[in-house]
C-alpha cells in the first residue's frame, strides 16, 4: 500500500517536471520570450505550417498569427489574458485578417 503511493507521487514528480521543462522550452522557442535562437524563415503555404506543429507561446502552435503576433513585441507577452484579446483583435484588422 504503501509502496503505491511512493510510486504514484514519483510518477506525478516527474510529470510535474516534465511540464515544467516544456513551458521552458516554449518561452525560449520565441525570439521575442528572450531566446537567443533565430527566427526560422516564414513558408507562406499551409502545407509547411500544419507540418511544423510544435508549440509555441502560450501552448499556440507555431507559425499562428497569434504567435506571429507575441513574438512582433516582448512587452505583449507580460500583458493578462484580457488585454492580449483586444490587442490581438486589434492587429488582426490593421493586418486585415478579419472576415468582413
Amino acid at each position: 500500500m504503501t509502496i503505491i503511493f511512493l510510486l504514484a507521487g514519483i510518477v506525478t514528480l516527474l510529470l510535474s517536471i516534465l511540464i515544467l521543462l516544456f513551458r521552458i522550452h516554449s518561452k525560449l522557442s520565441c525570439p521575442a520570450a528572450g531566446g537567443s535562437r533565430p527566427q526560422e524563415p516564414r513558408a507562406g503555404n499551409a502545407a509547411h505550417q500544419q507540418t511544423s506543429g510544435k508549440i509555441g507561446v502560450s501552448g499556440v502552435s507555431s507559425g499562428s498569427a497569434f504567435e506571429e503576433f507575441l513574438c512582433e513585441s516582448p512587452e505583449r507577452i507580460s500583458m493578462n489574458k484580457k488585454q492580449q484579446s483586444e490587442a490581438y483583435r486589434k492587429w488582426r484588422s490593421e493586418k486585415g485578417l478579419n472576415w468582413k
